[in-house]
C-alpha cells in the first residue's frame, strides 16, 4: 500500500516563496546587475547556531548582520526564512497521513502553525514595515494559542481512527500541501517584508484549504469551530497582505 505523507519527497527541497502577484516583481528585483539570480541555497540547520554566540540573542544578531552584509555588498542573499521553512517541512514530512480527517488536520496543523510563527518572528527581527510587524505579532499570538489547544486535543484523542473515506482524506491533505510548497518556491529578493508576504499568503491559503476539509468531513464540534476561525481570520489576513503588495 502506498505511504502517504503530508509532503511528497519531491517537495522537500522547495523552501522559498512565490504567489500570484509576487513572482514577476521578485524575479526582477532578486537579480544582480549581471543578470544572475541571487542564490536560493537554503540553510537547513534548525535554530541551534546561536547557542555558540549568546543563545537566541547571538543568533538574531548574526542573522541581522548577515542580512545587512549581503544587501550592502551585493552578495548572494541567504534566505532568512529558510530555517523555519525547513523545520516545518521536516516535521510535516515526517508525519504519515492516517486518513483520519480530524487527527491528520490537527497533527499537520501544529507544525504548519509553528512555521507561520517562526516566519513572523523573522519578519519582526529583520523586517522594516510597521503594518507587517503588527500582523506578525497577531499571527504569533493567535497561532501559539491554537497550537496549545491542538496539542491538548491530540493527547485526549489518542490514536487515529480512519474511516472508509481514508483514501480521499489522504489525497485531499496531500494535494493541499503540495500546492502550498509549489506556491512558496521562488528565490528570495533580499526584501524581507516582501518575501514574508509572498510566503505567508500561500501558507495561509493552505491552512484555509485544510480547514475546509474539516468542514466538509468532520463532525467534531470543537474542530469545526477552530476551522471556521482559521478560515475567517486567515482569509482576512490574506486580504490585508494582498493589499499591502498592491501598495508596495
Amino acid at each position: 500500500m502506498r505511504t502517504h505523507t503530508f509532503l511528497s519527497v519531491s517537495l522537500v527541497g522547495m523552501l522559498l516563496f512565490t504567489v500570484s502577484g509576487c513572482t514577476k516583481h521578485d524575479m526582477q528585483h532578486g537579480e544582480h546587475a549581471d543578470g544572475q539570480m541571487r542564490s536560493s541555497m537554503p540553510m537547513m540547520q534548525h535554530g541551534h547556531q546561536g547557542q555558540h554566540h549568546g543563545g537566541q540573542h547571538g543568533e538574531r544578531h548574526a542573522m541581522h548582520h548577515n542580512h545587512q552584509m549581503g544587501q550592502g555588498m551585493g552578495m548572494p542573499m541567504k534566505d532568512p526564512f529558510a530555517t523555519s521553512m525547513a523545520a516545518m517541512m521536516r516535521d510535516m514530512h515526517g508525519m504519515e497521513l492516517s486518513g483520519d480527517v480530524d487527527y491528520d488536520f490537527v497533527a499537520g496543523m501544529i507544525p504548519h502553525h509553528q512555521g507561520a510563527i517562526d516566519m513572523a518572528k523573522v519578519q519582526l527581527e529583520l523586517g522594516q514595515d510597521a503594518t507587517l510587524h503588527a500582523l506578525s505579532r497577531d499571527i504569533i499570538a493567535a497561532q501559539e494559542e491554537e497550537i496549545a489547544f491542538m496539542r491538548d486535543w491530540l493527547v485526549a484523542y489518542g490514536e487515529p481512527r480512519p474511516g472508509d473515506n481514508r483514501d480521499a482524506i489522504r489525497t485531499a491533505y496531500d494535494r493541499i500541501n503540495q500546492a502550498m510548497m509549489r506556491d512558496m518556491h521562488t528565490p528570495p529578493t533580499g526584501n524581507v517584508d516582501r518575501d514574508f508576504v509572498c510566503g505567508m499568503i500561500p501558507h495561509h491559503q493552505a491552512a484555509v484549504d485544510m480547514a475546509e476539509v474539516i468542514l466538509a468531513h468532520s463532525t467534531r464540534a470543537e474542530l469545526r469551530r477552530m476551522a471556521e476561525d482559521v478560515i475567517r481570520e486567515q482569509r482576512r489576513e490574506i486580504a490585508e497582505m494582498e493589499a499591502w503588495l498592491v501598495q508596495n
